[in-house]
This record gives structure tokens, C-alpha cells and sequence, in this order.
């Protein structure tokens, strides 16, 4: 066994070096670099797998002296590449490193040391994504959430986006409370119909729309009439008084597949739609995109409450949106970035040596003093996500949000801001802030504690994240109509597309069967990794 291994070796590494010479050949001809990627993937985990079958002696603890022992090596090294990451590094590296090994151990590598080195660099699973990143689109996303509070809001006062939609490629606006009457026409969209994307036929088409959509297609497209605009309507969906409506450029959408969208609702009952949330869930490149809009439970003191609505929010959405598993894991986990926005509710909390009203004092000083990370850090939400002492955090793990760098969103009083002479002065975000005409004693209400209840964060699987970089996050002052701010972010998604698994495993490929499973305390990610092993191809 180990003289044929080691000539099994030393013939895929010669196709792996065949392979890799001819490569400049291939992409000077114009020949797509996916194909070359696959066959560089298969001939080097043919290497490394024949290197690590030549010393099966070292794990055959049953000293029978067959090939069944290749079983237990495969899983070996599918279950270590399944938990470690790629490293930023380049193929190359990658190649040259595995080269190294297998000449500095003759083409007869231990078996500890070919798992120390798969460890270090190697992950089958993802290794085509890091082969063909030079043909990875970049997606420029915009992300904004608003309570509307029920009221109308003003047109010329709008910016929660640039007039023109900007650079960005997708636009998502979550709205709780939406529910408004036009009573000013003068600040209304004038239009009634919007262009929308069909996926089924891929063709845009023109469909009547509420007045909330209407102004936010007019101002991503400016006003223009074009037969084929710049933003169309993707999708949108609504949760009694929540809406979320996702605008994309128009000439991005044949990219788009797997479309699909569901809500929850987490209010009375666990039935009634005031509180809960909706997805909207789609693909690129095949490459799974989700974008979650929320409106947790209200009023200080229900942290648990809220936590609990996002478990519910997760795992209700997995069972009702197409696409996504019911019996494995929640919906978060099987999305490769996730946007998560909305009302969320949580509030500042006060330190045990103040009361209620030494608290609200306090806050109101500390934004009138600028401190942003004093008053990050006794916010509420990200208290429950941070993990202490060795803890695992409480709610969204995995999820990241830049810290805000402006006042708190919640909540304002109404009467005072339409007294603010100038509004860009007053709440102006970053660096430029200026308060000489804004006091917060008396802009937000005396019962409640100023709090960041609007927020935006996002997620990505674990071995994604470096392909995903947030540029912005901020509030928008010039929205008056609402006692809260809207809030929103900027993003650049590096998708990098899924290579397709043939629906049959190829000729010669080993057939792994997973019979009477079981298992004590598993988290779902663990099951679905499990899962996820019985459809790589070595």
C-alpha cells in the first residue's frame, strides 16, 4: 500500500505542476480562470490526500491492513479544514507551501503532520473561492431603517439615500410604524406607478405601488421617466406596520436568483404583527444575501424580551422562507451575509448608583458633551452581544456593528425639533458636529432615556468575513416628522461566485454514508457542517 501511494503522490503532484504551467497559457487565450481553478483544487487534494493515505499504517489502530483506514483519514481531514480558516494569502503561497511539504518529507508526509499543514492553509470547501477571486464582483449596498412614528413623511426633506441611488447597487430601506395619510400632497411622490424587476421572465415592468414606495423609487431614479431606469423594485414585503423594500440597479438583477422573502411576528400572542420582523433573502453569484427588518419589543427593562424576539425572528423565518431549512439551523446561519436593521429597541442602561432621573441627566450631558463611547458602552444591546469573562455573548453572535459616532435616535420631542432653527447645525453626525443651537435637555422627551433604538449590523459566514467592509454608519438629522432618527450604512459585499458541485459526484469519487447519528448539546452549525461534509468532493 504505501509504494502504490507514494507513486499515486508523486503522479498528482505532477499533474498539479502540469496544470499550474499551463495556466498563463489559459488565461492569455481567454479561457475562463474557473476551469483551471477546479482542476488545480482536485490535483492538489489528490496530492495531499495520497500523502496522507501512504502512512496508514500510522492510524490503522486495528492493524488489519485494509484500505478502510482511507475512511477514517478522510475525515479526518474534512473535519480539519472544515473548522479552520483560509488564510488571506494568495494560491501561490498556498501551492508552493504544499510543494514544500510534500518534497521535504519524500512524498511520504505523516499523518500529523499533513493535519498540522491543512491546519495551517488548506480548507477544501473554499479553496475554489480563494482560486478565482480575480472574477468576484463587488457590490456597493445601502442600508437604512426609520420609525416613522405613523406620520407623513416630507419629500424635501428626504435623504436616506442619494437622489439617483449613488454607486450602489442595492438599496434596502426598513420602515416600522409606516402606516402614514397623505395629508400634503406638496411633499408626496407624484408618481403612482414604479418600474419593478420580474424574475421569472427577467423583463422590468411598470406596477402601481403605495406612496411610500412611489417616493422612494422617484428619488433612487430621480424623477426620470426612462423606459429602462437606473433602479427598479426588487422586492418588497410588509408586516402590519413594517415595510421593507429592496431597490437594485437595474443592469445587476440577471444576477440575481433564489428570490424569496417571509415575515414573523413576535407582538401579542406571538401573533400580532406591531412587533416581530421580515427577510428578504436572495442570491448573487450564487452567493446568499439576507436582509432582516425588525421591530422588538418596547420600553426599558425588556432586554429579554427583545433577545427572545430575535431567537423567535431567526428560527420563524427558517421554517417559512423558500429556500432555507426548517430542521437544521436558523436562518442567520444559512446565509452567507446578513443585514439585520430596525427598531431594536434597546436602551442605555443606568449604573446601579443612579436613579432613573440621575440617569437621564447624565445622558443628556454626556451628548451634549459628544461622549459617544461612554454611552456606547452602557448600551444595552451592546452589553448582550459582548462576552465576558469567557461567556459566550447573549444575543447576535457573530453579528459586528460599527459603534455609533452621533446622539442617541430615540427619543425626540417633537415640538422642540420644529423649533431648531437649523437642523444641519444641530445634529450634524462625525467630526462635524455643532450644538451651539441644540440642547438635548429639552430635544428629547423628559420620561424616556435617550437610547440608540435604531441600529444596522451585519454578518457573514466566518471564513466571508474579510469580503465584506463597512464604510459608514450614521444618522440622519434632517428627518423631522418622526420622534425617532433614521439611521443608515454603507457597504462593500466582495461576492465571489459559488462554484457550482455537480449533481452527481464525479467518477472514482468516495461515497461517505453518515448512519445513526447522534449527538449531546449541538448547536445547529455544528449538525449543518456535519451535513455539509457528505457533499465534498476530494
Amino acid at each position: 500500500v504505501s509504494t502504490q501511494s507514494t507513486g499515486t503522490a508523486r503522479a498528482a503532484h505532477a499533474k498539479v505542476v502540469k496544470i499550474m504551467s499551463s495556466g498563463e497559457d489559459q488565461r492569455a487565450s481567454g479561457e475562463k480562470p474557473d476551469s483551471l481553478a477546479r482542476q488545480t483544487s482536485r490535483a492538489i487534494r489528490e496530492s495531499i490526500t495520497a500523502s496522507v493515505i501512504s502512512q496508514l499504517a500510522l492510524i490503522d489502530t486495528d492493524g488489519d491492513g485494509t484500505l478502510s483506514s482511507a475512511e477514517e483519514v478522510l475525515n479526518l481531514v474534512n473535519n480539519v479544514c472544515a473548522q479552520h480558516q483560509i488564510p488571506a494569502g494568495s494560491f501561490r503561497a498556498l501551492f508552493n507551501a504544499s510543494v514544500e511539504l510534500l518534497e521535504e518529507w519524500n512524498y511520504q508526509v505523516p499523518v500529523c503532520e499533513a493535519v498540522e499543514f491543512l491546519k495551517r492553509h488548506f480548507s477544501p470547501s473554499l479553496l475554489d473561492d480563494m482560486l478565482i477571486s480575480d472574477v468576484s464582483t463587488e457590490l456597493r449596498v445601502r442600508v437604512a431603517t426609520w420609525n416613522m412614528a405613523c406620520k407623513q413623511p416630507f419629500k424635501t426633506q428626504f435623504d436616506l439615500f442619494p437622489r439617483g441611488g449613488g454607486d450602489y447597487d442595492f438599496i434596502i430601506i426598513g420602515t416600522q410604524e409606516c402606516d402614514y395619510t397623505v395629508t400634503n400632497p406638496d411633499e408626496a411622490s407624484s408618481v403612482r406607478v414604479v418600474p419593478a424587476y420580474r424574475l421569472e421572465t427577467r423583463e422590468v415592468y411598470q406596477r402601481q405601488a403605495n406612496p411610500w414606495v412611489c417616493l422612494l423609487m422617484e428619488h433612487a431614479n430621480d424623477g426620470s421617466g426612462e423606459a429602462t431606469p437606473e433602479y427598479v423594485l426588487l422586492a418588497k414585503i410588509t408586516l402590519g406596520p413594517m415595510r421593507m423594500t429592496l431597490i437594485a440597479r437595474t443592469s445587476l438583477c440577471p444576477k440575481v436568483t433564489e428570490l424569496a422573502s417571509t415575515s414573523e411576528a413576535t407582538g401579542l400572542c406571538h401573533v400580532y404583527p406591531n412587533k416581530g420582523g421580515s427577510i428578504i433573502r436572495l442570491a448573487v453569484d450564487g452567493r446568499t444575501l439576507a436582509f432582516v427588518n425588525c421591530h422588538l419589543a418596547a420600553h426599558e427593562g425588556m432586554a429579554d424580551r427583545r433577545n427572545h424576539d430575535l431567537y423567535e425572528l431567526m428560527w420563524g423565518t427558517a421554517k417559512k422562507c423558500e429556500g432555507l431549512s426548517d430542521q437544521v439551523v436558523d436562518a442567520v446561519s444559512q446565509t452567507d451575509f446578513v443585514f439585520l436593521f430596525g427598531d431594536l429597541n434597546y436602551r442605555l442602561v443606568a449604573p446601579p448608583e443612579l436613579n432613573t432621573n440621575e440617569w437621564r441627566l447624565r445622558v443628556k450631558r454626556l451628548v451634549a458633551a459628544e461622549d459617544w463611547t461612554t454611552l456606547y458602552q452602557a448600551d444595552e444591546l451592546h452589553q448582550n452581544m459582548t462576552a465576558l469573562n469567557g461567556t459566550e455573548p447573549n444575543v447576535l453572535k457573530g453579528f459586528h456593528e460599527m459603534p455609533p459616532r452621533f446622539a442617541p435616535t430615540f427619543k425626540y420631542n417633537l415640538k422642540a425639533r420644529a423649533t431648531t432653527e437649523k437642523r444641519g447645525d444641530s445634529l450634524a453626525t462625525g467630526a462635524d458636529c455643532r450644538r451651539s443651537k441644540y440642547d438635548p435637555l429639552t430635544e428629547y422627551v423628559e420620561e424616556r432615556t435617550p437610547s440608540y433604538c435604531d441600529r444596522i449590523l451585519w454578518y457573514s459566514h466566518p471564513k466571508l468575513t474579510h469580503h465584506i467592509t463597512q464604510e459608514t454608519f450614521e444618522s440622519i438629522p434632517s428627518h423631522t416628522s418622526s420622534d425617532h432618527l433614521p439611521v443608515a450604512a454603507s457597504y462593500t459585499v466582495r461576492i465571489v461566485e459559488r462554484p457550482l458541485r455537480p449533481a452527481t459526484p464525479p467518477e472514482g469519487a468516495p461515497v461517505v454514508q453518515f448512519l445513526n447519528i447522534r449527538g449531546n448539546d449541538l448547536v445547529g452549525l455544528d449538525f449543518a457542517t456535519s451535513l455539509a461534509l457528505s457533499l465534498i468532493h476530494i
